[in-house]
């Protein structure tokens, strides 16, 4: 069985955390590890299990393969879409990948963003649809609702079918996101699931089905796959075959109109974390209801949602509102309107704000640079260079960048040498010069650059 990551949404309802270059599967929202890490994670203990393969755009790359390797995990592959095109050509992609090791492989298709609490009972669930799948089954996991959400799409249960001692429903139809009138009778019904959006199928059912339903798709992501280049570990996908190619979402092109779909009901404490208001659901509020990330400080405050990254944050006497502070935004809003976030994103893409595309953190090939302060007067920023990696810079034209070694140890090459750095080093890089810089050791090289006046981050060279 291969785990197939669907690594490439932007998240932008989790704005300002989230952006369009750095979505939420990046970032850590319920502790240490982000949400990528932690879908890879559940998986351990479940047999036979092959190293996953992840699609995603090509834009994500440095920071998916990094936050694998930061959890032990080797031998995947990256397979980079220039362009977004839905889950059924990303699956198809997958399926003929898989089907290039083996005809019997199944893959376990899950979106790298969502939360599961009962692990155990997500792995009874996967095996459960393993059973189906070995039988030619192509299976869904329906999330036992808890509530009448009508963020959710729903699938309606057909008859209960069986794969040995496995018990699943034929799948009676997929229904679109209800109004909440809708949603509490399909809760009261006993006969609704949410659509989780994971699947478990042979890479070679799901591809055969797609080819009877769709044969154009299925020719462009052949032909996509096919002429793609291998750079790596990571796959880019010919953006020419892959951009002819229509997009669409597995349920459409595939689910709603297959003979041979199964659910698998699945109770394991699932969110697909897609709102602050589902953040706070789901946190661990204090006795009045709040829940608080970082440096914060709440009084007379009650059922709020309170992330601080950067500095301190105070509330006082509020209630039922999402504070969120990030390094370079702030957003305030109603918790019982944080949907509406995704307005505020698309106010901000129509202005041209570079706040919602862009994030302070920035993965590269070579480590990571993190915008700590940009005015009129100067530029500050953090910059690591992972042990044994090396890059290139052209110091702006206009501007100064000043250098001083916080930890690890390197090399400064110019024209005039190499000048090595070691702990107290500072230097100095006058304007358009080139340079290398590469870190020795075991550790880190992190410098901190101040830039005056400030400089745009695109002086960085991959």
């Amino acid at each position: 069985m291969i785990p197939v990551i669907l690594a490439g949404g932007s998240g932008t309802r989790l704005w300002p955390m989230s952006r369009e270059l750095y979505p939420k599967q990046l970032l850590a929202m319920t502790d240490a590890h982000t949400m990528l890490q932690h879908t890879l994670m559940r998986l351990d203990g479940i047999a036979d299990l092959e190293p996953p393969v992840v699609l995603c755009n090509e834009t994500y790359r440095y920071g998916i393969a990094r936050q694998l390797w930061e959890i032990g995990i080797h031998g995947f592959e990256l397979i980079l879409e220039t362009v977004g095109r839905n889950t059924a050509p990303a699956i198809a992609v997958a399926a003929l990948k898989a089907m290039s090791r083996s005809a019997d492989e199944q893959i376990l298709v899950l979106p790298a963003d969502h939360l599961i609490r009962d692990v155990v009972a997500f792995h009874e669930a996967v095996h459960t649809a393993a059973a189906f799948a070995r039988q030619g089954y192509l299976t869904t996991f329906g999330v036992v609702p808890q509530s009448p959400e009508t963020g959710y799409g729903y699938i309606r249960k057909g008859p209960a079918t069986d794969a040995g001692e496995a018990k699943a429903f034929a799948i009676s139809r997929f229904v679109e996101k209800p109004d909440l009138e809708t949603a509490q009778q399909y809760l009261d019904s006993g006969q609704y699931c949410w659509n989780s959006g994971m699947f478990l199928f042979r890479a070679a059912d799901i591809w055969e089905e797609l080819k009877q339903l769709d044969p154009e798709m299925a020719d462009a992501c052949s032909l996509a796959l096919e002429n793609g280049r291998v750079d790596q570990d990571a796959l880019f996908l010919d953006p020419g075959a892959f951009g002819r190619c229509r997009s669409d979402s597995i349920d459409y092109a595939v689910m709603e109109k297959t003979e041979k779909g199964v659910m698998v009901p699945l109770d394991a404490g699932w969110s697909d974390l897609g709102s602050w208001a589902a953040m706070w659901e789901c946190g661990t509020g204090d006795e009045n209801g709040n829940v608080c990330t970082g440096d914060v400080l709440v009084e007379k405050t009650k059922n709020s949602l309170v992330f601080a990254q950067s500095r301190l944050v105070a509330a006082a006497g509020i209630r039922d509102l999402v504070i969120v502070e990030t390094a370079d935004a702030v957003l305030v809003a109603d918790r019982t309107r944080s949907q509406e976030v995704k307005s505020v994103v698309s106010g901000l893409k129509a202005r041209n704000r570079s706040e919602a595309f862009l994030h302070p953190t920035r993965f590269l090939s070579w480590g990571v640079v993190i915008e700590i302060h940009t005015d009129a007067q100067c530029a500050i920023r953090r910059i690591e260079i992972d042990p044994e990696k090396s890059f290139e810079i052209i110091s702006p034209a206009d501007a100064a960048c000043f250098w001083s070694l916080i930890s690890g140890s390197g090399w400064m090459i110019r024209d005039q040498g190499r000048e090595k750095m070691n702990q107290g080093f500072c230097g100095h890089i006058g304007p358009k010069q080139r340079l290398g810089v590469a870190a020795c050791g075991q550790a880190p090289l992190v410098i901190l650059e101040t830039s005056v006046p400030a400089a745009g981050p695109d002086h960085l060279l991959g």
